[in-house]
């Protein structure tokens, strides 16, 4: 990505390559080309609630908890992964790692059990 915005940013992933979200990526353009702030920022902040994830949070157990704590510190956790999760099981604190996922709060980073592929 342009101006250095990929280590700021780094998208999404699908199959090996990174996506942007073409709003993001248009509004940085223009930015670059039409004022003095160069700097990438985040033109998708605030415009949705985070209601769900404060929910999880609140009612995640100790040991989720500090998977949390781990995850927003950088580190890296190993989680199966409901691959055919519905809007209805978005909604129960036993599928958080699969919502987070789908809804690009995490990303994969590798599939330790690349034959059910269930498991990053």
């Amino acid at each position: 990505m342009v101006g250095g915005a990929h280590p700021w940013r780094d998208g999404y992933e699908f199959g090996g390559c990174d996506v942007y979200n073409p709003w993001s990526v248009l509004m940085y353009m223009d930015r670059l080309l039409n004022s003095s702030r160069k700097m990438p920022e985040s033109f998708w902040a605030n415009t949705s609630g985070n209601d769900i994830i404060y929910r999880y949070v609140k009612e995640a157990n100790p040991l989720m908890r500090e998977e949390f704590d781990v995850l927003a510190s950088g580190g890296m956790i190993e989680k199966p992964i409901k691959d055919d999760l519905t809007y209805r099981e978005m909604d129960q604190i036993n599928n958080v790692y699969s919502f987070l996922l789908y809804t690009g709060y995490l990303k994969v980073v590798s599939c330790v059990n690349e034959e059910e592929k269930d498991t990053v």
